[in-house]
């Protein structure tokens, strides 16, 4: 138990670790505010919960499922039993709800009925260590592939650019790359009750940006293109006007090799890239083979640093975190549906 002679917080290390999302190092610093910082999360973890608990307990007496069950016989087939139940059973079963800040007759008459399973489970994921546990790892295990093959590819794409020392391009790419890949590792990182909540925003925002802009299929079909450097090549004659197509042959090569060693070839293929009437077609051919990154940073990058704020501002309770999200996506059924696929269990 963490204990102080002047400060006592009585709360027990496993829960502050686990559940609070402490590290060791953290506890034993020597920070001056370092028990107000734990009992600051501490207050604010219990108010979420125990609104969610306020209004699981009621709505799991009703839908006649125990929480026990729930978490011993998984996560599908409980929300499909809520779902059918708040589907067959009308509103006026919750007009003895008390008023709290957004309540759920609130969240349940602006979002649809089945917002109501979410809240139920996001709380008894929270409430959990145990839980909390295998719960992030399986929310991780559901987004994963979108980050760590987008990564690859833009590594791949950013290699090939800097071999051929098209710094602008590779510029751009590597600043693109490294606050995707800082954002993801910063994700993973987190412990504790908010990794769950930080990981589902995350993966709603990779399915967004994959429902409207197909992000993943587009880098990975952008690497394969770059790793046909003939296509590349007459591609970019085509595309320019200043470069004839007998220096087809020279640029394959180039887009190829890079530079060859050959002194003479050498010299002609920089003298030719360093017209600089060249090296603007070039930027504007590659510009265009890579008008996804755009769409990367801000439709994804931007809006998830957006909608993370937001969502975890509002941590007073689950109603009001999932009333942000739905603010955001703008689709109440969307972001419910979501929600109940990224915490889904694997097999179920």
């Amino acid at each position: 138990m963490l204990t102080n002679t002047i400060n006592p917080i009585l709360l027990k290390e496993s829960y502050v670790k686990n559940v609070l999302g402490f590290t060791e190092s953290e506890i034993n610093s020597k920070k001056i505010t370092i028990y107000n910082d734990i009992l600051e999360e501490h207050i604010r973890y219990r108010s979420f919960l125990n609104e969610g608990l306020y209004y699981s307990n009621m709505w799991s007496n009703e839908i006649k499922f125990s929480q026990d069950d729930f978490l011993n016989e998984g996560l599908k087939d409980w929300i499909n039993t809520g779902i059918d139940w708040v589907k067959d059973n009308a509103e006026e079963a919750l007009s003895n709800v008390k008023d709290l800040a957004y309540d759920g007759v609130d969240a349940i008459k602006d979002f649809g009925k089945n917002s109501k399973a979410i809240i139920i489970a996001i709380t008894a994921i929270i409430q959990d260590e145990n839980e909390l546990k295998a719960y992030k790892e399986n929310i991780y295990n559901n987004i994963k592939d979108w980050p760590e093959n987008v990564l690859k590819h833009l590594k791949s794409i950013s290699d090939w650019m800097s071999d051929k020392n098209i710094e602008k391009i590779t510029g751009v790419l590597g600043k693109i790359g490294k606050t995707l890949e800082e954002m993801w590792s910063g994700i993973k990182k987190i412990t504790g009750w908010m990794a769950s909540l930080t990981m589902i925003v995350f993966g709603l925002c990779v399915k967004y940006i994959e429902e409207n802009f197909k992000i993943k299929s587009i880098v990975k079909k952008t690497d394969e293109y770059f790793e046909n450097p003939k296509k590349v090549a007459e591609d970019f004659v085509n595309f320019v006007k200043s470069v004839s197509s007998n220096k087809l042959d020279l640029l394959i090569s180039y887009f190829t090799y890079g530079l060859s060693g050959d002194d003479d070839e050498d010299s002609e293929i920089m003298s030719l890239l360093e017209e600089s009437e060249l090296q603007q077609e070039l930027f504007n051919f590659l510009a265009e083979k890579l008008e996804f990154l755009e769409k990367i940073k801000e439709k994804f990058i931007d809006m998830s640093k957006n909608i993370a704020g937001s969502a975890l501002q509002n941590i007073a309770g689950p109603i009001a975190w999932l009333k942000s999200l739905i603010e955001f996506f703008g689709n109440a059924s969307w972001v419910i549906s979501n929600i109940a696929s990224l915490i889904e269990e694997e097999g179920e």
